[in-house]
């Protein structure tokens, strides 16, 4: 037989202001990772497209400034996050499975801690398997992995 969880109205409005706030910061560091890696992809471009002009047959002076800014764009520009690592797709990736990773022991510890309290409200302390909301939970939460990882892959 599955056994069915009910949430009460407080536990239900805690985790939803907990869900709500855990989009909330998530979207804040798409977005800066999304333009840090649209400056490091604009900026190594940058080279490119002045070496595809004929800069070789303007005067001396602009040829001399072209040559500068080429060897310049040699290093994309790129932001950093207090010069601890750089801010790109890649980082913002790395940053959502740590979220994810955070956000599944905290659901698997209010699940955890749910079903002892309930042995121990019985007079009987014994092992429940897990209530059906966490498998859906996991569910949610892989099909939430999958979705970020393909965006990232298609976004890089």
């Amino acid at each position: 037989m599955i056994g069915v969880q009910v949430i009460s109205g407080s536990e239900f409005w805690e985790f939803s202001k907990f869900l709500g706030f855990l989009l909330a910061a998530i979207s804040q560091v798409y977005y800066v990772c999304l333009y840090g890696s649209l400056l490091l992809d604009y900026s190594g471009k940058i080279g490119d497209e002045m070496m595809s002009q004929e800069w070789y047959f303007a005067d001396n002076r602009y040829q001399r400034m072209v040559i500068l800014a080429i060897a310049r764009s040699q290093r994309p520009a790129h932001l950093t996050a207090y010069k601890f690592f750089m801010i790109s797709m890649e980082s913002f990736a790395n940053y959502c499975m740590q979220v994810i990773a955070y956000f599944y022991s905290y659901v698997q510890l209010n699940f955890n801690l749910y079903e002892h309290k309930k042995c121990m409200h019985r007079g009987r302390y014994q092992t429940a398997a897990a209530p059906a909301p966490a498998a859906g939970i996991r569910f949610i939460m892989r099909v939430f992995v999958v979705v970020i990882i393909c965006d990232v892959a298609i976004n890089v």
